[in-house]
């Protein structure tokens, strides 16, 4: 049986918004890639993949964050997506106060058992996350 999707119509938009920035901001278009791809954009410029990027919409200030956690599955996945192509993977972030972006370098980031725990929807909520350290995170 297979995990129901979690994500509306509303997180869409919101990621669309976060991409529209990127594209302005790095002259890029970002292509949405198949949700079997996990990640969400491709980064396109004259229609060559330039780049691979993850972007996530948070109700919560990067200057109140020591670390951003992140589904382990997600890096494991941008991270092989770069090695294949050798492109870089960036996981962005819109949160409450501005558009900020890491560029995966293979760095080790902790690892603990996280998620979902004050709003768990089902047993999936909680996984192996990465914790990156916030200050490795530059505004867009």
């Amino acid at each position: 049986m297979s995990r129901p999707t979690y994500e509306t119509k509303e997180h869409k938009i919101k990621q669309r918004q976060v991409a529209d920035v990127i594209e302005k901001s790095w002259k890029v278009a970002c292509k949405d890639m198949s949700y079997r791809d996990v990640i969400d954009y491709a980064m396109c410029r004259e229609d060559n993949i330039v780049g691979w990027i993850e972007v996530k919409c948070r109700n919560i200030y990067y200057t109140t964050q020591l670390e951003y956690m992140i589904s382990l599955h997600k890096i494991k996945e941008g991270r092989a997506f770069a090695k294949e192509t050798g492109l870089p993977f960036f996981l962005v972030v819109g949160f409450q106060d501005g558009i900020y972006y890491y560029k995966d370098e293979g760095e080790e980031h902790s690892l603990r058992w996280g998620g979902r725990f004050l709003t768990q929807r089902d047993k999936e909520d909680l996984e192996p996350c990465y914790y990156i350290d916030i200050n490795l995170f530059k505004k867009i």
